[in-house]
């Protein structure tokens, strides 16, 4: 006969058996329902991160690196450095995420190349970068490497759809089609640049 010792310690072990087989579900099945990690949570190392969230460990493959940053940070200053608004300064980043989706982009450097396609962008290489929209470049290629991760609500500003977009100097449109196309976007998804944050 097992004394009442043995019986606690089964149960116990039962147990904690249990919870562990109901966090390894939630933790396979976790990463596509929305994207409520913050780079706060967020602890980066060399090609993946861990989400403290909860303290369970996420590992996220990164597609972009500090050169795509750069080079998306010079390619919104000479597309929308004159932009006031930072949702629309978001959406030109976006449209080159787009491009990089539309041209097969699952590597790191896909942002770079798309960005420099020759009669794209109006992307220079002797650009100045800004803290604001170096900044904002970070941000929105963390985003869009969530994503690309399988997170489905991570604060797009503009839908994969939209390539196009032209100007006036202190608004720009955002189009589905290079000609003809006079249906423009209408900034009606929720935008996470609306705070004084930014």
């Amino acid at each position: 006969m097992k004394s009442k010792s043995e019986i606690v310690a089964c149960t116990f072990c039962l147990l904690l058996a249990f919870v562990g087989l109901i966090m390894l579900g939630w933790a396979l099945s976790t990463p596509a329902e929305s994207a409520d990690i913050t780079r706060s949570a967020i602890q980066r190392t060399t090609n993946e991160v861990k989400d403290s969230r909860d303290g369970i460990p996420v590992t996220l493959t990164f597609y972009y690196n500090e050169d795509d940053i750069i080079t998306l940070a010079k390619l919104l200053y000479r597309e929308c450095g004159a932009v006031k608004s930072v949702t629309e300064q978001a959406c030109v980043a976006w449209t080159v995420c787009n491009w990089a989706d539309e041209d097969g982009g699952d590597y790191v450097g896909m942002i770079s190349k798309s960005a420099k396609t020759p009669n794209r962008f109006a992307y220079i290489s002797k650009t100045p970068v800004t803290d604001h929209l170096y900044r904002l470049a970070s941000d929105v290629l963390f985003r869009w490497n969530l994503e690309k991760n399988g997170y489905s609500v991570v604060g797009r500003v503009l839908p994969r759809e939209y390539l196009y977009f032209g100007g006036d100097g202190k608004h720009n449109y955002f189009r589905r089609n290079f000609r003809n196309d006079r249906n423009f976007w209408d900034y009606s998804l929720e935008s996470p640049y609306d705070g004084d944050d930014w």
